[in-house]
């Protein structure tokens, strides 16, 4: 159960991550920028998503993977670094 809890929880990531960058392209702006999403995790242990997260088209912060115990909405920033040309999502600020 907990994989396929996971498995929604990296769906809602990405496509928060696809909105993120929507977002960043379409309003034109340019530099580092932080966006935030409301993100439905299901997953209930800290194993990283089942080593799913790791197919995922940005790095995950280790707020992300810290989790409670509890399958909650969470607020993800987006940090986009134009620098390094890199994603990163992190809960909260």
């Amino acid at each position: 159960m907990e994989k396929s809890r996971d498995a929604v929880s990296i769906a809602n990531l990405r496509a928060a991550y696809a909105e993120a960058a929507a977002d960043y392209l379409t309003e034109g702006k340019s530099g580092n920028q932080d966006i935030k999403k409301n993100v439905d995790l299901k997953g209930k242990k800290t194993d990283e998503f089942s080593g799913l997260g790791a197919e995922l088209p940005f790095d995950l912060d280790a707020t992300l993977t810290a989790k409670d115990g509890t399958a909650a909405p969470v607020e993800v920033t987006f940090s986009y670094d134009e620098t390094n040309n890199k994603w990163t999502a992190k809960v909260g600020a």
